[in-house]
């Protein structure tokens, strides 16, 4: 339930421009809280999907569009 393979975290770290070891390395980068949030949002359904398409977006305007339309949904939802 809470295990994905070494392929799909190598895919996770490559979208997210950052090494598998930031996932693991809480006292490195101090960001534990974040990489477990980014990594329930990868490996939720769709997920994978909304992070390479949000990073594709080429200006922050279309990103903040995208943030609030998740968020606005997620209030309703």
């Amino acid at each position: 339930k809470n295990r994905i393979g070494s392929s799909r975290m190598q895919q996770i770290s490559e979208a997210l421009e950052q090494p598998v070891s930031w996932f693991f390395d809480e006292q490195q980068n101090g960001h534990a809280a974040e990489a477990d949030i980014v990594t329930r949002m990868v490996t939720a359904p769709g997920g994978m999907r909304l992070a390479e398409s949000y990073l594709a977006l080429k200006h922050n305007t279309d990103r903040h569009v995208v943030a609030n339309v998740a968020h606005a949904l997620a209030q309703h939802g």
